[in-house]
Formats: structure tokens, C-alpha cells, sequence
């Protein structure tokens, strides 16, 4: 979770926590917007620019983020998605400049000699912050500052959310969509990896 959206959900009450929460089904088949990690074997330049166009959304249009990441996930038309969802593509391009400066990510990516082993380019936005959560791969969830180990099934992350609360809120007890998602770009809810498991805090 970036620093700006921990300040948001901070300031949430119970009930709008969770449904936010719930919304997580919609990017359950691609979360690496969250700028987390550090080090990013899987991705290429492209990816790295959608990473920067979400990160962006999430800071500057933030109650835009959803629809435009289930839409993304959905076509991988970031164009096509800017206009369904109403993005202001002149407020991102100038925010992706912003971190392309602040954190190098265009000249890290050109200078091989900065990866990881000579193979894995660096993401350093928000390095500090996934650093301090362990975190090393996408998707990670982290509630409550713990990182909890949760399938990629809107049921189990449902659980994982309502399970932090010491009275959960009436929209815990809507039964949600037990099938995994899998990773990559596709129709939301087409994914069957596994049944729910139980979330675990790491």
C-alpha cells in the first residue's frame, strides 16, 4: 500500500474499509500497481510503463483507480481504458515525469549495470516502504501494517480483510467468488486457480 493511500484508508470508517476491500475481486488477476517492490524479474519496459501510469492514477485520481484497473486487466488498452474511465492524461504524464525523475526508474532501466544480477531491472518507487514490509513479490497484501498470505480468490481476500476487524461489519457476510484468479490480462472472474484458502499473516 502506497503511503498516500494508507493516509486515505486511515481516515475511513469500517464499512468503507471493507468495501473497498471487496473491490480487490476486480484486480485480483493483475496487482502490481501498488509499487511495492523493489526488484521486478517479470517485468519488461512495458510493463514498467503501465506501473507508472497506475501508481499515478492511484496519487492523483484516486477514486479512478478501480475502474481503471479492472478495465486494464480486462483489454490491456491503457488508451482505450483512459477514455471509458475519464483519466486526465495530461495531470499523469506529468506525474510519470515526476517519479521518472525523483526515482531514476528510465535511467535505471537503460543502465543494465544496475540490475539485479545483470537480469532484473530496479522499481525504486516506494522501495523504502515495501522494504519495511518484506515485500518481494506482487500480488502482496499487507492489512493492519502485517503482510498476510492470501490466494488470489475474492473470498479469501474478503476473509483476510474481515478477519482483521474486532467486530466485523455487516458486509462480511456476503459469500463472495471462491475461484483464483490467475495472473495475466482476461476477462475478471475466468481464472480458476485453487479453491479459497485461509489467509495467514506473515
Amino acid at each position: 500500500m502506497i503511503a498516500l493511500q494508507k493516509k486515505i484508508y486511515q481516515s475511513m470508517t469500517p464499512e468503507e474499509k471493507l468495501k473497498i476491500a471487496l473491490r480487490l475481486y476486480y484486480s485480483a488477476r493483475q496487482l502490481k500497481a501498488a509499487a511495492l517492490h523493489h526488484d521486478h524479474p517479470e517485468w519488461t519496459e512495458k510493463e514498467i510503463q503501465e506501473n507508472n501510469r497506475m501508481y499515478c492514477i492511484q496519487r492523483e485520481q484516486e477514486e479512478k483507480f478501480t475502474e481503471y484497473l479492472r478495465c486494464f486487466v480486462e483489454t490491456d488498452d491503457w488508451e482505450g481504458c483512459y477514455d471509458k474511465v475519464g483519466i486526465n492524461k495530461q495531470t499523469i504524464d506529468a506525474c510519470i515525469d515526476e517519479i521518472d525523475k525523483q526515482y531514476k526508474i528510465t535511467e535505471l532501466y537503460n543502465d543494465q549495470s544496475t540490475w539485479s544480477g545483470g537480469s532484473y531491472p530496479q522499481y525504486p518507487v516506494e522501495a523504502e516502504l515495501a522494504n519495511s514490509f518484506g515485500v518481494r513479490g506482487s500480488p502482496t497484501f499487507v492489512i493492519n501494517e502485517k503482510t498476510v498470505s492470501v490466494n488470489r480468490a475474492a473470498e479469501s481476500i474478503k476473509q483476510a480483510v474481515c478477519s482483521s476487524f474486532n467486530t466485523p461489519p455487516s458486509e462480511c457476510e456476503q459469500v463472495l467468488s471462491t475461484s483464483g484468479e490467475t495472473p495475466g490480462i482476461g476477462p475478471v472472474g475466468s481464472g480458476s486457480s485453487g479453491s479459497t484458502a485461509s489467509a495467514q499473516c506473515g
